[in-house]
């Protein structure tokens, strides 16, 4: 193993929530080539909270702190926003509610003391490299690990992504003309999860149940 776990919080949403993706996001793949889209064998649907990587020595200490979260965090309602896109990822995007954005920013502090300032080769390089963060994401990446925290954090649940950016937008641009109505749900569950490329969940580690 290596010398650090990276590991990703993410939101479970409800089984009605995950068969209105599933289905759409085969239907937009129709659209052109996709590196992705969920289906829930092997990249499953989710909301992520936070994503970063932590030393080995404190994995235990991640799981067991996302399990007392979960006791003191309840059920959360997701109300639809539009579809969105960027850099080729199409989706559902939500309205950032009060409590949604409690819960992410007590998981967020909760876990960033387990990180022990550690940044993520991807990141260091990336900021070195490149100039696609803008200053209060590199904050974030300096100060938490992870660029989409605070008041960059925008609960969305992927459903693709498209190797042709234009097409992605193309796509995002037609379902929100057509005002498809995706139904308000709730979360129940949290959960640790395992990553691939471009920003999938291939794998659950553990669940969590939230407060009724």
């Amino acid at each position: 193993m290596s010398e650090y776990v990276s590991i990703r919080v993410i939101f479970i949403p409800s089984g009605s929530l995950r068969d209105v993706a599933i289905g759409l996001a085969k239907e937009i793949s129709e659209a052109g080539k996709t590196y992705f889209i969920v289906d829930d064998k092997k990249y499953y649907s989710h909301l992520t909270v936070y994503k970063t990587e932590f030393p080995e020595h404190s994995v235990n200490d991640v799981y067991s702190v996302v399990g007392q979260l979960a006791k003191d965090i309840k059920q959360l309602n997701l109300r639809f926003k539009r579809f969105y896109c960027d850099w080729g990822w199409v989706g559902f995007d939500f309205h950032k509610s009060k409590e949604i954005f409690t819960a992410h920013k007590k998981i967020v502090k909760s876990l960033n003391v387990l990180r022990e300032g550690h940044i993520s080769e991807k990141y260091l390089k990336e900021m070195e490299v490149t100039s696609k963060y803008s200053e209060r994401q590199r904050k974030y990446i300096k100060n938490f690990g992870y660029p989409q925290v605070m008041v960059e954090y925008h609960p969305h649940l992927t459903l693709a992504r498209f190797e042709d950016e234009d097409v992605g937008n193309k796509v995002s641009t037609k379902y929100n003309r057509l005002k498809i109505a995706i139904p308000d749900s709730k979360v129940s569950e949290i959960a640790l999860a395992e990553s691939g490329d471009h920003g999938t969940v291939t794998g659950i580690l553990k669940r969590y149940k939230l407060v009724k």
